[in-house]
């Protein structure tokens, strides 16, 4: 698949039970500002790096892996300048 992709999964969170996110399970963590605080801290971890939707755009647009951080809307808690 395009930019290196063989699957994604959609990761469910159970507010009552700890994240169960596996050593070899993801790559990457494409979230928002709204991802829990217990889901970033796995993630760290296991050196999963957490990237906004904006970066998976941009990298279906230009038809390869972006560099997670070469931009700041790439980052899962970027705000805009007011």
């Amino acid at each position: 698949m395009m930019g290196g992709a063989s699957s994604v999964r959609q990761y469910k969170v159970d507010p009552d039970s700890p994240p169960a996110i596996s050593v070899g399970m993801f790559d990457l963590l494409v979230t928002d500002r709204s991802c829990p605080e217990s889901v970033l801290k796995c993630a760290a971890a296991l050196e999963l790096p957490a990237v906004s939707p904006e970066w998976l755009i941009q990298s279906l647009i230009v038809g390869e892996q972006l560099a997670y951080d070469s931009q700041p809307q790439y980052r899962h808690d970027y705000t805009p300048p007011p």
